[in-house]
């Protein structure tokens, strides 16, 4: 009877190891794509004050993303994998939606919990639609397969 329950917690283990490893590879990936984006919007924007600013500050601005990216997408990611098991979502396309919308639900957090007294640049907001989606495409190479594999193995 032990040795099940113990099976049964290292499978737990495992899950949560992989979907959390999936969530650090989703996080940098897209906050890479987002300062990317954002600096491009920077560039286009010729009058914009923050064009110089993405170049001249880039190592903080990305660690600063990853930070606050980490906090405030992973309550959406968090009930994107709920609605994965759920609906027992096999594919990519699911995942990368599910976290391009995750971006705007992080930006809506990010600005209550920074207390911002005005509206987010939109090079910001509309960055973090796309890197969201790219990032639930890298959650999925790096873990969800897997998990989703696991999950129909055992079901």
């Amino acid at each position: 009877m032990k040795q099940g329950h113990l099976s049964g917690l290292g499978h737990h283990a495992i899950t949560v190891a992989l979907a959390a490893f999936g969530y650090g590879v989703a996080v940098v990936v897209s906050v890479l794509v987002a300062v990317y984006l954002m600096e491009l919007a920077g560039r286009i924007d010729a009058g914009s004050s923050m064009r110089n600013f993405y170049r001249d500050e880039m190592g903080g601005v990305i660690f600063f993303g990853l930070v606050i990216t980490s906090v405030t997408a992973l309550p959406g990611f968090v009930a994107a994998l709920g609605l994965g098991r759920r609906r027992n979502w096999q594919s990519p396309l699911p995942y990368a939606a599910a976290c391009g919308m995750n971006g705007i639900a992080a930006m809506a957090l990010l600005h209550l919990i920074m207390r911002f007294s005005g509206m987010l640049p939109w090079s910001m907001i509309l960055s973090c639609i796309p890197a969201g989606f790219v990032g639930g495409l890298a959650y999925w190479l790096a873990a969800g397969r897997m998990l989703a594999r696991r999950r129909h193995d055992a079901g």
